[in-house]
């Protein structure tokens, strides 16, 4: 006869709550594909002024495809440079929300921070993330959307990233 002891058991405990919240009712675990899919980030800049000031701008491309009807009403927003943590906001929006096809739009994201070393015009390359969600208004309360995206840009007067993090 085998016989566990009770780290055995405790293991079994955790994996099986873990497992149970995978397969909950919770609106982000039904359908996430379709969710995950319902946000999509089709193109983002970047601009920095010498001084302490720049912004972003996302084009994002909304489908209601599964949605009750609605509309866009906000934003929740951060952006990552070389895979370390840079800003984050959050913006109030007026968008609608199709019933077929997809809305495209594009968001201005500014910021101000404090430059650790002067500035260079020289353009230099830096992987850009933004991740987030688009705050949804429907007929049965508000929905959070994520999205997450990506890509390596030239910039000029970028800003140097000293914090520890990663996307």
């Amino acid at each position: 006869m085998v016989r566990f002891g009770a780290a055995f058991w405790v293991e079994v405990a955790v994996v099986s709550w873990v497992c149970l919240l995978g397969l909950s009712g919770c609106p982000r675990n039904l359908g996430a594909n379709a969710v995950d899919e319902a946000v999509r980030v089709e193109a983002l800049s970047a601009r920095f002024t010498p001084g302490d000031r720049g912004d972003f701008e996302a084009t994002l491309s909304v489908s209601g495809a599964g949605l009750q009807a609605g509309g866009v009403v906000g934003l929740q927003w951060e952006i990552w440079l070389d895979n370390r943590w840079f800003a984050a906001g959050t913006q109030q929006l007026a968008e609608s929300l199709p019933d077929k096809g997809r809305n495209t739009f594009v968001v201005r994201l500014p910021v101000v921070f404090r430059r650790g070393a002067p500035a260079s015009d020289e353009p230099t390359s830096m992987e850009v993330g933004i991740r987030g969600g688009l705050l949804v208004q429907t007929g049965g309360g508000v929905q959070r959307l994520p999205f997450q995206y990506r890509t390596r840009l030239e910039v000029r007067y970028a800003p140097s990233v000293d914090l520890e993090a990663g996307l």
